[in-house]
This record gives structure tokens, C-alpha cells and sequence, in this order.
């Protein structure tokens, strides 16, 4: 899975799925722990939002 450079900051973007008691969510968005997008939310289970999709959302902006 291939995801674009921040449109922020132009730090590498990275995608991890993470798990909390709702059950597994992604947490995605930039590296950079100083930029606006460094972590976008996706709490949704991973079988209603493959990590393609999400990375495909990440790579448009659709942010």
C-alpha cells in the first residue's frame, strides 16, 4: 500500500490498524507529531473499510 506524502507538510504518511474496546480502527495521516494531519481516525471496523480504501481516501484528501 503506497500512500502520498503529507499535503501539509510533505512528511511520509503511514497507516497502522490499532485496537481500543469499540474493536479495530486505522490510525493514519502523517509521521510528523508537529503537523495538523498527524493522525487521522478511521473508527471503523476494518472489514466496513478495507486498508486499500483507506489509503485510496488518504492519497485523494478526501480528509
Amino acid at each position: 500500500m503506497d500512500l502520498r506524502h503529507c499535503p501539509f507538510c510533505g512528511k511520509p504518511a503511514q497507516c497502522k490498524v490499532e485496537e481500543d474496546h469499540h474493536g479495530n480502527f486505522y490510525s493514519l495521516g502523517c509521521s510528523n507529531s508537529d503537523c495538523v494531519a498527524h493522525e487521522i481516525y478511521y473508527a471503523v471496523p476494518e472489514e466496513d473499510l478495507p486498508m486499500e480504501q483507506a489509503a485510496f481516501n488518504w492519497n485523494r484528501r478526501f480528509i
